[in-house]
């Protein structure tokens, strides 16, 4: 090496040469035999009176004179060397894990008693559900095992089996759910197995004679029943595919769905749609999905909180101070029959392919704004009826003297043709003609039974049948849209449809008067309704 080529540094020097370089700040003096050896190699004078450990030599004159050397004696790696360095072998990543595995020594100080865990209990509820049953009831042994280590302080032991206990109850687990799962596809498998077993048998056999020979195989009774009901219906052996989209009304939707629609008057389904932001038909099948009907509301009396008290018990001192299974009971009401009669539900609507071309006495129901009427007054009992009194189509309602002249006698005559002899009693309404004094001593004059105004209850029309054959006859009346142009049209109308009401109905009408006045007694008056 020349002085003008460029210095190598000290350490690729003495690396050529075989020695390894020492840090400067490790050395100490007599540890210097290498520059003793180099001084020899160099065939530099070397002072052999004084051993090498004990001379100091002078390291910058040493550097000085290596870096004055000659050519011939530079370090110049050889190509041998150059190729081993070149394809000197890299530790591998698998080399790098084991090291670094070896290097995460454990150190038995740092484990604690709260640091294991026995798995006691996993290995207890294993061993109760059957989860492959070996492999819990070791866990259930090595657990005891550990717990008496922990005690001991055998600490490191103790850690290694409670990892064994875990990887053993988790296989264990996991084989014990494939089991329940492959037991519960069996069973599904066998069932529809038996299914067809028992179709095929009641083709050739009698029912009880397929129940007892599959009993004897130890099938369940009810099993084999339900498989005939399934049989007798007409169902197919193999069930139907289940095919189906999500709700798209969650659990708490309906609820809140039902808070807002059951009970509660003036909500349609339309109005319940746009609070919900889904359509129409969504709210129908949710609304059937929560067990919710719409029902159309019923037409009821308006009861007073004074009537509502009353009404119980007059209907209770009714039934059992006055009436007895043995007691026919006679009753009697008017009613009003206009001349058109378009408030019959039985002509409200019609039927029609072209709306427009529709006559207009079909299409429109006419409403005159007072309109002519005639007042019909009739007395009933389970065994027939009175001659009807028809009143004037103008003029004030039923008074006394009318109610006694023309009313009362017809009742009398009923009395006298279909009750001689009979127990009976007269229930008139509580109408103020009805209970004049007029009435009341024509009454006891003719001595005929009646309720009196104290027991007899107000407010009560469905208690009374009366009401129900007014509807029967107004709807014979106005069968198909029928209208009076005049009073004697409706009067031979009332009369020719009244001859065509059939008496057996009457009868059953009248015979369930004690049965809802009970119900009334018991649940007040609108359970009648």
């Amino acid at each position: 090496m020349t002085c003008g080529s460029e210095m190598p540094s000290v350490n690729k020097i003495l690396t050529g040469t075989g020695w390894s370089p020492v840090k400067c700040g490790d050395w100490r003096p007599g540890d210097w035999p290498f520059f003793t050896n180099f001084d020899r190699q160099v065939n530099r004078p070397v002072d052999d009176s004084q051993p090498d450990r004990e001379r100091a030599p002078d390291p910058i004159a040493s550097l000085m004179w290596i870096v004055k050397m000659p050519a011939e004696h530079s370090f110049v790696e050889s190509e041998k060397e150059k190729q081993r360095k070149r394809f000197r072998q890299t530790p591998t990543k698998n080399l790098l894990y084991k090291k670094r595995k070896l290097r995460q020594t454990f150190e038995p100080k740092q484990l604690t008693a709260a640091d294991i865990k026995d798995h006691f209990t996993w290995a207890l509820l294993s061993t109760i559900l059957c989860f492959f049953i070996i492999g819990p009831c070791a866990a259930l042994y090595y657990s005891r095992c550990i717990k008496k280590m922990i005690k001991n302080g055998e600490y490191i032991n103790a850690y290694q089996i409670s990892q064994t206990v875990s990887s053993l109850l988790m296989v264990s687990n996991i084989i014990g759910a494939m089991i329940g799962i492959l037991a519960v596809l069996y069973l599904l498998i066998e069932h529809f197995d038996l299914r067809k077993r028992v179709y095929s048998a009641l083709g050739r056999m009698k029912k009880t004679d397929v129940v007892k020979h599959f009993q004897a195989e130890g099938m369940p009774r009810q099993t084999i029943y339900d498989i005939i009901k399934r049989y007798e219906r007409g169902l197919p052996c193999e069930d139907k595919p289940r095919k189906g989209r999500p709700a798209k009304m969650k659990p708490k939707q309906l609820e809140k769905l039902k808070d807002n629609a059951e009970n509660r008057v003036g909500i349609s389904q339309r109005k319940l749609a746009k609070k919900f932001k889904v359509s129409r038909m969504c709210i129908n099948r949710s609304l059937k999905k929560i067990g919710l009907k719409y029902y159309k509301r019923q037409r009821a009396p308006k009861y007073t909180q004074k009537q509502l008290e009353q009404i119980p018990g007059k209907c209770r001192k009714l039934r059992r101070e006055f009436t007895d299974e043995e007691t026919f009971i006679i009753v009697d009401d008017e009613k009003y029959f206009t001349f058109s009669g378009e408030e019959t539900p039985g002509n409200a609507g019609f039927y029609s392919s072209d709306k427009e071309n529709t006559p207009n006495e079909v299409r429109f129901k006419c409403k005159q704004k007072f309109e002519p009427k005639v007042l019909v007054w009739l007395a009933l009992s389970s065994k027939g009826m009175s001659t009807p009194f028809i009143g004037a189509t103008k003029g004030p309602a039923v008074t006394a003297d009318v109610y006694i002249g023309k009313c009362l006698p017809k009742v009398l005559k009923l009395i006298e043709k279909h009750h001689l002899g009979d127990k009976y009693i007269f229930w008139p309404d509580l109408a103020s003609s009805h209970y004049a004094k007029k009435t009341l001593e024509w009454l006891n004059e003719r001595k005929v039974p009646f309720v009196p105004k104290a027991a007899n209850p107000p407010n009560v029309p469905k208690a009374r049948p009366i009401e129900d054959f007014w509807s029967i006859l107004a709807d014979k009346v106005y069968n198909g849209g029928w209208a009076a142009t005049n009073r004697d049209d409706l009067v031979k109308r009332i009369k020719s449809q009244l001859k065509k009401i059939d008496l057996n109905d009457v009868q059953t009408m009248l015979e369930g008067i004690r049965t809802k006045l009970r119900k009334i007694e018991d649940k007040g008056p609108f359970s009648i309704l």
